[in-house]
């Protein structure tokens, strides 16, 4: 039931960008940080609900298994593409437009339309039908990318030592290092929309600042 007289208004926040630049740990950092807000202390209003792509569907376990066991990137771009969107209308239609616009909720989520915008536009699916696919969902109250160079990222997962397998985007070298610029272009394509790109090339903790200082501008205008 739509709640007009919350004291705060639900917010639809987003964290994306390529593998491995660090939204999986800001997006934990995140969510408990907004639960022990210092502006929100004595009320207690903030509710958060933490949620991720792909989302709890009949589609994700199809998802992950494309993921796991493919060997060839372009194979598979038109059934990754159709499993995403439906997986997203889902999400969307149970729980980010029910808890954000009806409840007064802040939903955070790790990963969004954004995601499919980038990679499975690299793997051939024209960006245009990606786009029009998702025109009638909802536009986040705030979008942060994280953006990190390839050499990095790759690093970063070099030092991964406990990981079981690596995902089909993730065993080719070429494919990551076209995704900053497709993440870049996304910016401009989506110019009406409140995207920020956060350099994740720091300390998580330098990065988590900067992360905090939008999103409390987001939501007490500080």
């Amino acid at each position: 039931m739509f709640n007009p007289n919350a004291p705060l208004k639900g917010k639809f926040i987003v964290i994306d960008g390529a593998d491995y630049c660090g939204k999986g740990s800001q997006h934990r950092m995140l969510g408990a940080y907004l639960l022990d807000h210092p502006l929100d202390r004595d009320n207690k209003y903030i509710n958060v609900v933490m949620t991720r792509e792909p989302f709890n569907t009949e589609y994700t376990k199809e998802i992950r298994q494309i993921l796991k066991e493919s060997k060839d990137l372009r194979n598979v771009a038109r059934r990754l593409f159709e499993l995403y969107v439906f997986d997203r209308e889902l999400h969307v239609v149970s729980l980010i437009e029910p808890l954000t616009v009806e409840s007064g909720v802040i939903v955070f989520s790790d990963r969004y339309k954004y995601s499919t915008e980038a990679y499975q536009s690299l793997q051939g699916i024209p960006l245009e039908e990606i786009l029009k696919a998702h025109k009638e969902m909802p536009v986040p109250d705030l979008t942060l990318f994280i953006k990190v160079p390839v050499e990095e990222r790759l690093r970063r997962k070099a030092a991964l030592k406990d990981r079981p397998y690596d995902e089909v985007f993730e065993k080719d070298n070429e494919f990551q290092k076209k995704l900053d610029a497709q993440y870049d272009s996304l910016v401009k394509i989506h110019s009406n929309e409140n995207i920020v790109v956060i350099d994740g090339n720091r300390p998580k903790e330098a990065v988590f600042e900067d992360i905090k200082s939008h999103v409390d501008k987001l939501l007490f205008n500080k």
